[in-house]
C-alpha cells in the first residue's frame, strides 16, 4: 500500500480509501452521511420552532382580544357616564323650571282655600331633541310631619302599615317623647338666637326610634316628611294611598279636622332620560320664602339623587310640552 496526504491510501485496485475517523465530525455523521445529517438537524430545529411560533401566535391573539375587550369596555363605560351626566343636567334643569314656576304661583293669591288640591299626575316634558323628564310635584302638607303630627295620626299610620296595635302605640309614644325632650332645648336656642333643633332632621331619622325596622322605615318613606310643620294632613294634597293606610289603621277621616296646607313646601320628584338613553332621578324638597324685598324666593331644603318612583321614568322617545312652559308644574 502507498499512503497519500492526510492518511489516505490506495488499495490493490488503486481506489482511494479513507481511514475511519474518531473526530467530532465523524461522530456526528458529517463525513459519511452529510446530506442525511443536514436533514436531521433541520428537522429538529423545525420541530422546536413550530410549537414556539404557534404559542406566540396564540399569546398575541389572547393579548389582542383582552386589549380589544378592555378598550371596548372603557368606551362603553365612557358613553354610559356621558349619557347619565346628560340626563342629570336635564333633571336639574327641570328642577330649576319647577322652582321658577312655583315662585310665580306663590306670588299670586290663592283662588280658593277650598279648591281641589289633589296630587297631580306626573308631567312629562321635553328639552328640544336632547331628552325628556317626568316631573311630579306634591305639596308636603299632604304628608305626615314627624316633628308635628298628632299621636293618634302616628298610631294610625303605623297600624295601617301592618304594625301590631300595641307596638304602633309604643312607637308613636317614643316619637312624642323625643319631641317633648327637645322642647326646653328649643326655648334655650331661641333665646340665644340660634336655629332650634328638630327632633327629626331627615325622614331617615325615624330609624332611631325603637321598634322601627329598616323595612318599616322604607314603607313609611312615601308618607312622611319633616318639613310641612303642621300637626295634621291636608286631605286635598294627600296621596290616596296614604288615606287608605290611615283608614286601615282605624283613623276616621270623616271626623278629622281638616288641615289646610300653607302651600309653602313642596316635594319634587324628577326622572330624566337623555336622547342617548341615560337615566337620572332626584327628589328635592323646596320651600317658598319671601325675602326682605317682599319677593318670592325658593330654597332647596333637601336633595336626594337617584330616586325613582315606579313607572315615573319617561319612555324612550316620550313627547310632551317644553319643560320651560309657564304654569306647567304649578296649580292656579
Amino acid at each position: 500500500m502507498t499512503f497519500y496526504g492526510h492518511g489516505g491510501l490506495k488499495n490493490a485496485s488503486n481506489v482511494l480509501v479513507m481511514p475511519k475517523m474518531k473526530s467530532p465530525i465523524r461522530r456526528m455523521g458529517y463525513w459519511s452521511a452529510r446530506g442525511k445529517l443536514a436533514y436531521k438537524v433541520g428537522s429538529r430545529e423545525d420541530g422546536f420552532a413550530l410549537p414556539i411560533a404557534l404559542a406566540l401566535v396564540i399569546l398575541l391573539t389572547v393579548v389582542s382580544a383582552i386589549v380589544t375587550a378592555a378598550v371596548k369596555s372603557h368606551i362603553r363605560a365612557a358613553k354610559n357616564f356621558d349619557s347619565r351626566m346628560h340626563a342629570r343636567v336635564l333633571a336639574e334643569s327641570a328642577l330649576a323650571a319647577v322652582i321658577l314656576d312655583l315662585r310665580r304661583a306663590a306670588a299670586r293669591p290663592l283662588a280658593s282655600s277650598s279648591g281641589d288640591l289633589q296630587p297631580a299626575e306626573p308631567v312629562v316634558c321635553t328639552f328640544d331633541n336632547t331628552g325628556s323628564a317626568a316631573v311630579l310635584v306634591r305639596d308636603s302638607g299632604g304628608r305626615i310631619d314627624l316633628n308635628y303630627a298628632e299621636v293618634p295620626l302616628l298610631e294610625a299610620l303605623f297600624a295601617g302599615l301592618g304594625v301590631e296595635s300595641g307596638t304602633a302605640r309604643q312607637i308613636a309614644a317614643a316619637i312624642e317623647e323625643r319631641r317633648t325632650s327637645l322642647a326646653a332645648t328649643r326655648t334655650d336656642q331661641r333665646l340665644k338666637r340660634q336655629p332650634p333643633p328638630k327632633p327629626f332632621d331627615t325622614e331617615e331619622a325615624i330609624l332611631q326610634i325603637d321598634g322601627v325596622t329598616p323595612k318599616l322605615a322604607a314603607a313609611l318613606t312615601p308618607y312622611i316628611t319633616v318639613h310641612s310643620a303642621v300637626g295634621g294632613v291636608d286631605l286635598r294634597a294627600a296621596d290616596p294611598e296614604l288615606l287608605s293606610v290611615l283608614q286601615n289603621g282605624g283613623f276616621a277621616l270623616s271626623q278629622f279636622a281638616a288641615t289646610r296646607s300653607g302651600r309653602h313646601t313642596f316635594i319634587v320628584t324628577i326622572a330624566a332620560r337623555s336622547a342617548t338613553g341615560g337615566i337620572f332621578g332626584l327628589e328635592a324638597t323646596l320651600r317658598i320664602v319671601r325675602n326682605q324685598q317682599y319677593r318670592m324666593g325658593a330654597e332647596i331644603v333637601s336633595w336626594k339623587p337617584s330616586i325613582f318612583l315606579p313607572g315615573l321614568t319617561p319612555r324612550p322617545g316620550s313627547d310632551g310640552p317644553p319643560c320651560l312652559n309657564v304654569g306647567l308644574f304649578s296649580r292656579t
